[in-house]
């Protein structure tokens, strides 16, 4: 270890440059004088001229000329370089090609394009065939300089030793508890190249100190920089050693994960991936008992699924790829998921694994964006990759990628984000590899097993300390699933169970659904990763996500099931059931646990898909993810316009009216839709779409039924809806919340409304003032001020008698209903049966149809327990709508050709 502590202490102790109080001076002396201009200049190559680019350049160049004329640096003393700010076409971020007009005026464009595409190469490991393009052109001049050389110092005399000159004189120093006398102060000036200085010592000059710490030494390099290291004796232990490699293992997989987002911005192509960021980067161990689990990411591990089930080799230089969710056990959850892994090797021995998941915009299937509503098989999804090697040995598999590109509407978007996805992989195990030669291959396996025992040790306090012992069960619906039929129940029961070896308690889940959809809204679920990673961040935020808890979590979903579904059910619009399952979790966690009650929030991802031709017959096609209401929580208010997903980002306004034929007329939060409650609710969001082209509109979305419910005392959060406003004739269409080939014409509008998230606590409890600067601010209406017993003047001030009255009469209202202040309650808006009732009268849509009504089709029909399970669902139906089961069950609509269910998603308009 003494040999791996030296190793690892060179790269982290300082050395120390001479005078380094008077480095700025010397850097103002010696820098030249140097200005810029810049123009920006957006063409593709193939669309401009060399002279163009030549003559814009020479203008610049004159332009930055005359300003270093007037500091006085003739043109004879000025040196003029070139830099073009270049991309393929649509990717987000450029990069700065640097050349010269006479290679321009000799080989023309072809130049730019070259010396792009070998720097695109050489940052990404991958170029491709597309359109280049300039964003920038820029001149820069500079003042041409005289060389500065740096003199060496004398060398010193055999041995290192310092001459007797540069020992000025000697004191005394208290270090980490020890006193030190006839300590030796060293003159920097009359120090020499290959000088060691043992510690403890002073090094002194005339603006600064240089201390060699006890158990250190220094050497003078031939620049008169200062090395310092530590002996031989240093007495570091090889645990303290092992603790600090952990710290900075940690912190650098943190920054590779960064890195991998970064790349991925600067290189995707589609707007799903390079705006919206929707991939998800992962680092995991690479060996041992712990091979394949996830140290660093966000969504857990897939990797020991394949390592069970990949009979194949497993190479240095190999690239995994796969998009079918059924080969990684839901790793991934539909077929636009394009999945890469990479295994990492150092010194022929695997120590890694880097994987990257990134939403395709398009993989075939029946519908435009892959994510067919009606689909109903993963046939129907679109293309499967089943697990295969994209790289072998470091060679492409070009008949792949060709595929992969053929069976897309997107063909230049997948291949650009293929390669990007393969590129955020390659450099983070590059990363690791550094890690690894830095502390060395066991110091980093240790780390990396640390890391989880960690993460293991803090789930299992929080399981002492934070999840009651008693067993909680809390149920939610997906509204349909865009065949007219639902709404669809999600239930599960928590509780806390000996481990068999008696060694503490691991976490029970047993999840409880509707047996499987036939249509595309099943979600082969990772409920273990995604129930950890949401417990964990909720009860310590404080803790490292990894898969470290998975040895304490035991959960339990019956095959057939919608979280559960059986070969081939289609996954394509499993988003609905994703996030419908973390309000489930808020509702379990909160039932005991005060401070994690929260209400439910904006829990899914709808989309909106927009295709069609443009006028030079290209095709375009948008996929957006909409944002909505958090949820109003113990600590405060539900945010407003948020992500399910925190890292997901906005498409900017101005990305989508550059490369879709679209404007955006109307973007901004939808006051009143954030549930009351002494916390609000966040509001959704309204986006009017403006479309300048004919094409067909896809839409994925969910409670436009049920509400988003508010908890103890606070009210539901508004529904989401979906309006398409004919140019034509002004007529105003209200579309079901899932519906594909919507036929779009010029100058047709699409109100596009999220849901809010539901309030938390009392409305009545809510400061007053607060209530009346969110009306003034636009995110409450004055009526709404009325939700919270709040009367305002014309001047929309409070108005302190009216309010005191009708705050007095909520309160005793809720004392009339026996309502227990702070009690674990939920208020949906109603009964199931009663949102029913009143579906056509506030939504304009026709109630869907009871899922328990069905006849069992598919694959999991014949089995036991999924029979079972039918049977008990009719009968809580039956319960639950009493006289009015079969007309909502579809039975009596079906005998009588009437129109329930018409509120389903479907081919419309």
């Amino acid at each position: 270890m003494r040999a791996h502590s030296r190793d690892f202490a060179s790269h982290i102790l300082p050395s120390s440059p001479p005078s380094p109080g008077v480095l700025c001076a010397f850097g103002d002396a010696i820098t030249s004088l140097r200005h810029e201009v810049g123009r920006t200049h957006i063409c593709k190559l193939a669309d401009v001229k060399a002279s163009d680019i030549i003559d814009t350049c020479k203008s610049l160049a004159s332009q930055a000329s005359e300003v270093l004329e007037k500091q006085g640096i003739i043109p004879s003393r000025q040196r003029h370089t070139f830099e073009a700010d270049m991309r393929y076409s649509g990717q987000a971020l450029s990069l700065p090609v640097g050349f010269s007009l006479k290679a321009l005026e000799e080989d023309g464009l072809h130049v730019l394009e070259r010396s792009f595409t070998a720097l695109h190469h050489s940052l990404f490991t991958y170029s491709l065939d597309l359109h280049v393009e300039i964003i920038n052109l820029r001149s820069r001049v500079e003042e041409v300089s005289e060389e500065i050389i740096l003199k060496d110092l004398a060398k010193s005399d055999e041995g290192g030793i310092p001459s007797a000159e540069a020992l000025t004189g000697r004191t005394q120093i208290y270090w980490n508890g020890t006193t030190y006398t006839e300590v030796p102060i060293w003159e920097r000036t009359a120090l020499r190249d290959g000088d060691h200085i043992a510690g403890p010592a002073i090094i002194t000059e005339m603006d600064s100190n240089t201390i060699v710490m006890p158990d250190h030494r220094a050497e003078v390099d031939r620049f008169g920089n200062i090395l310092l290291w530590p002996t031989d004796s240093a007495g570091v232990r090889a645990e303290d050693n092992q603790k600090v490699v952990t710290e900075l293992v940690e912190a650098a997989l943190a920054n590779a994960r960064l890195e991998m987002d970064a790349l991925i911005l600067r290189s995707a192509l589609s707007p799903a991936m390079r705006e919206q960021l929707d991939y998800f980067p992962m680092i995991s161990a690479g060996s041992g008992p712990n091979d394949g689990k996830m140290v660093i990411g966000q969504f857990g591990s897939y990797i020991q699924h394949f390592l069970r089930i990949w009979k194949g080799t497993i190479e240095e230089g190999d690239v995994f790829l796969t998009n079918d969710p059924y080969d990684v056990q839901g790793g991934i959850s539909h077929l636009n998921d394009m999945l890469v892994m990479l295994p990492v090797y150092h010194n022929g021995k695997r120590v890694a694994w880097t994987a990257n998941q990134g939403h395709f915009t398009d993989v075939g299937g029946q519908s435009p964006g892959s994510l067919p509503i009606n689909g109903r098989t993963i046939f129907e999804d679109g293309i499967q990759i089943p697990l295969s090697k994209l790289y072998d040995r470091g060679k492409l598999n070009e008949a792949l990628v060709n595929v992969i590109c053929r069976n897309s509407r997107t063909p230049d978007f997948s291949r650009a984000d293929l390669h990007a996805l393969v590129a955020a992989c390659r450099i983070a195990g590059q990363r690791v590899t550094e890690m690894c030669t830095r502390f060395g291959t066991e110091a980093f396996e240790t780390a990396l097993n640390d890391l989880l025992d960690r993460n293991k040790i803090a789930f299992a306090q929080l399981l002492k300390t934070s999840i009651p012992a008693r067993r909680m069960t809390f149920s939610d619906w997906m509204d349909d699933d865009g065949t007219g039929m639902g709404p669809w129940k999600v239930s599960c029961t928590m509780f806390k169970e000996p481990l068999e070896d008696g060694s503490g308690e691991r976490l029970r889940l047993d999840a409880s659904t509707d047996p499987q959809a036939e249509s595309s809204v099943n979600w082969l679920t990772t409920w273990k990763m995604r129930s950890s990673a949401y417990l964990i961040k909720a009860l310590d935020p404080s803790i490292t996500l990894n898969d470290g808890a998975y040895d304490l979590m035991d959960v339990r979903i019956p095959l057939g099931t919608l979280l559960n579904p059986v070969r081939p059910a289609a996954l394509s619009c499993r988003t609905h059931l994703l996030g419908r399952t973390l309000d489930l979790i808020l509702g379990l966690i909160g039932q005991r646990q005060p401070r994690f009650m929260t209400a439910a929030g904006f829990s899914d991802s709808p989309h909106l898909f927009y295709s069609g031709w443009r006028a030079d017959g290209t095709w375009f096609q948008l996929y957006q993810i909409g944002f909505g209401g958090v949820p109003g929580r113990p600590v405060g208010d539900g945010l407003d316009g948020h992500s399910m997903f925190p890292s997901m980002k906005t498409v900017p306004n101005e990305f989508l009216e550059l490369y879709f034929p679209l404007r955006i007329e109307h973007y901004s939060t939808i006051p009143d839709s954030g549930g009351a409650g002494l916390h609000r609710g966040g509001n959704g969001v309204r986006i009017d779409y403006c479309f300048l082209r004919a094409g067909e509109l896809s839409i994925h979305d969910d409670r436009w039924l049920t509400k988003p419910w508010g908890v103890n005392g606070g009210e539901p959060g508004a529904r989401s809806s979906k309006t398409l406003v004919r140019a034509s004739d002004g007529a105003r269409i209200s579309l079901p919340s899932k519906a594909d080939f919507i036929a779009v014409r010029e100058g047709d509008v699409l109100e596009w409304c999220t849901w809010g998230g539901g309030g938390y606590g009392a409305p009545y409890a809510r400061p007053a003032e607060i209530v009346a600067r969110e009306v003034r601010e636009g995110l409450v209406t004055r009526d709404g001020a009325l939700r919270y017993g709040v009367a305002l003047t014309d001047a929309l001030e409070v108005e302190a008698g009216a309010t005191a009255n009708l705050r007095a009469e909520m309160i005793a209202q809720m004392a009339a209903k026996g309502r227990e202040e702070g009690a674990f309650e939920i208020n949906r808006g109603g009964t199931l049966a009663e949102i029913f009732e009143r579906c056509e009268e506030e939504t304009g849509l026709l109630p869907p149809r009871l899922p328990s009504g069905r006849t069992l089709r598919g694959p999991a029909a014949g089995l036991e327990h999924i029979v079972a399970l039918h049977a008990r669902r009719q009968a809580e139906d039956r319960e639950e709508f009493g006289n009015n089961y079969e007309r909502y069950a579809g039975l009596a609509a079906e005998s009588a050709g009437g129109a329930v269910g018409a509120g389903g998603g479907r081919r419309c308009c």
